[in-house]
């Protein structure tokens, strides 16, 4: 009778007990087993498998130091060699073409964009319908002083990535019918 009333006892009030220091419960097990030390130096954490506690170890020592902090470095040195682009300061201003030979001068607004060769006078003129911050799409509207008929250009449209920004340059991937290519500009003022 005796030990029917221990059992039931025990079942009941299993919280009381672990806090009375009772062996038999998990949370007393745990909080012994915290501070147990393992022949390695690690602390013993206790995993429960059914109704046995196993014990495994947790590589807090100088082994974790040197995993962290060549982690953290390994984080920083990534994360120095990302390119961010700064596709909001060339929305709008005045470029040149990077590349020799090619002598247009550009005048970007917000949503319009004007090209003009200083030597043969051509002007060309496009609407920018920016798609996201480093997206756009140019639309020719109109070319003006070109020697030859290019009114089955008007509409055409060009799909533009800004995909590298470095100071006062940036690179362009442009892509239509006629053309899938990269260019570079130098933004002047």
């Amino acid at each position: 009778m005796q030990e029917l009333q221990h059992k039931a006892s025990r079942s009941t009030s299993g919280f009381e007990s672990s806090m009375r220091g009772d062996r038999t419960t998990n949370n007393c097990i745990f909080r012994q087993s915290i501070n147990k030390q393992t022949n390695t130096g690690y602390p013993a954490v206790p995993i429960a498998i059914g109704s046995r506690t196993r014990f495994m170890q947790w590589p807090v020592g100088n082994n974790m130091k040197k995993t962290a902090f060549t982690l953290i470095i390994l984080l920083l040195t990534l994360s120095s060699c990302a390119q961010e682009n700064n596709c909001a300061e060339f929305k709008t201003g005045k470029f040149r073409y990077a590349k020799e030979g090619m002598p247009e001068k550009i005048v970007r607004t917000e949503n319009m964009q004007i090209e003009t060769n200083p030597n043969d006078k051509i002007v060309v003129k496009t609407a920018i319908e920016w798609t996201s911050d480093c997206e756009y799409t140019m639309t020719y509207k109109e070319i003006l002083n070109h020697p030859k008929d290019v009114s089955s250009v008007i509409g055409k449209k060009i799909y533009c990535e800004i995909v590298e920004t470095n100071g006062n340059r940036l690179k362009v991937h442009a892509k239509s019918d006629t053309m899938d290519e990269v260019l570079e500009f130098i933004k002047t003022d």
